[in-house]
């Protein structure tokens, strides 16, 4: 065995390094694409997807699968994180509190970060200052061919209220779309086991 398949078990067996390396939530540290018999990652590879459906119905787990066969099957850099994470972010860079620079941040997620999974886009209502920093992040990932991933509780019709006909076309116009419908899967994990 390769060190550098040595190397990927032991990231992906370690829910601490998942979280720390790739900020995947512990929650999804154990998901599998295999979780979802109707999804192949051949079909979904070096795309940019726009996974949308009700709450519950799996986006995030599929989302989260979809990383971690990059990470599996590649050398590629992949990063989770949910909008309102990057908002904060870039905020607290801008507010200068971790001593790096905006310049650094952006240069990480729109030329290190191969994979980004942004989550929960339409969750929260963007300031303009957050729409202005998405812009920038979609902008420059769209320019660069790097892939990302999103979720969303929208249908992409209604993404284009949300954040203008100009990043909906970049988001959308390059994704492939999936919707996952269904029943929300933790109302009824609930309803069976928490009574």
């Amino acid at each position: 065995m390769s060190l550098h398949i040595e190397y990927i078990e032991k990231i992906l067996s370690d829910e601490n390094k998942l979280r720390m390396d790739f900020n995947i939530p512990k929650r999804y540290s154990t998901v599998s694409i295999s979780d979802i018999p109707s999804m192949q990652f051949d079909d979904l590879k070096e795309k940019d997807l726009y996974i949308f459906g009700s709450a519950g119905t799996g986006k995030t787990h599929l989302a989260v699968s979809i990383i971690k066969e990059y990470i599996k099957n590649s050398q590629l850099s992949c990063m989770f994180v949910t909008i309102d994470e990057l908002m904060i972010l870039f905020r607290d860079i801008y507010n200068n509190k971790h001593g790096v620079s905006e310049a650094a941040l952006f240069r990480k997620f729109n030329e290190e970060i191969r994979v980004l999974v942004i989550d929960d886009i339409g969750s929260s209502r963007l300031t303009d200052w957050g729409m202005s920093t998405l812009n920038s992040v979609v902008n420059s990932r769209y320019n660069n061919c790097l892939t990302t991933i999103w979720t969303s509780n929208m249908a992409p019709d209604l993404l284009y209220d949300y954040v203008g006909d100009r990043l909906a076309s970049r988001i959308l116009n390059n994704s492939k779309h999936i919707h996952l419908g269904g029943k929300d899967k933790r109302k009824a994990y609930k309803d069976k086991y928490i009574k």
